[in-house]
């Protein structure tokens, strides 16, 4: 009797477990990046205020520039008012957080730590001139703005949470791969912040440095990380500012996978992170498309020392390269620190068309390859 009653438990033991594991949630932080110094067409507000009503469990993460509301403010007043109606909850369960209120967006391993602050410190001002509730929670970043030096700056300014993941853009760069679902990331001075790491299984996808197999959520990626004891993987994709196609997984990926911002994310969370003594060895950085750029641009041009040399001859006091354009301060710095060329404030569009103007075919055809790569 013993036997016939323990083999319907058992087997409604199994079928238990099985339906729990092909129930386990998986998550994503969606949102946006970008700024009116780098792309923010005119209809971006208005769009996400329309898909955010389309989609109900959609949510959003921001990285703006702070200065592009004092343009929205003007130019597109209902859908502005719109989204500071929207951006109002800022609770764990609101669906919008604003994540990186830097000024400028630096890449901030290659600036001074006075910079850095002014960069929170203007930025944060800026937009609570515009959302007067705003709270600042967790900082992440779409590109590898990152640096040792953060969590005490994040700290000081009252942040609870970071991110060191940023799946879609590891072309400019990227954390090395540790720890599990959480770490505390601890500065040189000792200040640590609870914060979401690029994962040990989060591998750059096959035959590629661009982007980690956590860009979508993959299979392969949330698997490994339940396998690997996360109970709350989670993938990531902050979109440029103007592509049109709302939340970003559209159906791809692990299924079920829910949106969360990441306040709302780490609410969820409870697993003991493990310390992690983060050095600035630890950001893996890279020259950009500016790469490609410099390589075909040198053979044709003079060298940087050359540009530096000429400009002052011609009393630029090394400020212009040609009619212009801004590159003999880009040039001094990678003399300097090659690495540092790496932000996109530095390579800056004025540059790529001043290539493309000597390069002709060939530097739009290097623009083509990029802007197919960024899809």
């Amino acid at each position: 009797m013993k036997r016939l009653l323990t083999l319907p438990l058992l087997l409604a033991s199994l079928i238990g477990a099985s339906q729990t594991g092909a129930s386990q949630t998986a998550y994503f932080i969606d949102g946006y990046h970008g700024g009116i110094y780098g792309h923010l067409p005119s209809r971006q507000t208005k769009f996400m205020v329309e898909q955010l009503a389309a989609h109900p469990d959609w949510k959003i993460n921001l990285e703006l520039e702070p200065e592009s509301w004092d343009s929205i403010e003007k130019s597109d007043p209902v859908n502005y008012a719109a989204f500071q109606r929207l951006i109002a909850d800022q609770s764990a369960g609101g669906r919008i957080e604003y994540v990186n209120p830097a000024y400028g967006q630096s890449y901030l391993y290659n600036i001074s730590g006075e910079s850095i602050i002014r960069q929170f410190d203007y930025g944060m001002k800026k937009l609570r001139r515009h959302f007067p509730g705003i709270v600042f929670s967790t900082y992440s970043s779409e590109e590898p703005c990152f640096t040792s030096a953060l969590p005490q700056i994040l700290r000081s300014y009252g942040f609870r949470y970071a991110s060191l993941k940023n799946p879609n853009t590891c072309w400019g760069g990227y954390t090395r791969a540790f720890g599990g679902e959480l770490v505390n990331w601890i500065g040189p001075d000792g200040s640590s912040v609870l914060t979401s790491p690029r994962s040990a299984v989060e591998a750059l996808k096959p035959r590629s440095i661009w982007e980690t197999i956590a860009s979508s959520n993959s299979e392969e990626y949330v698997k490994a990380a339940f396998a690997a004891g996360i109970s709350h993987p989670v993938g990531m994709c902050l979109q440029d500012a103007g592509w049109s196609f709302g939340p970003w997984l559209r159906g791809h990926g692990y299924a079920p996978t829910k949106y969360e911002t990441w306040r709302g994310y780490f609410a969820k969370c409870s697993s003991q992170p493990a310390d992690w003594h983060f050095s600035q060895e630890d950001v893996l950085v890279g020259l950009m498309w500016g790469s490609q750029c410099f390589t075909a641009y040198s053979p044709k041009r003079k060298t940087f020392g050359e540009l530096i040399d000429s400009g002052r001859e011609n009393g630029r006091h090394g400020g212009y390269l040609e009619r212009g354009s801004p590159a003999i301060g880009i040039a001094r710095r990678s003399l300097a620190n090659p690495a540092a060329v790496s932000a996109p404030r530095l390579l800056d569009s004025t540059l790529q068309r001043q290539a493309r103007r000597h390069l002709g075919r060939q530097g739009s055809a290097l623009d083509r390859r990029h802007r197919r790569a960024r899809r």
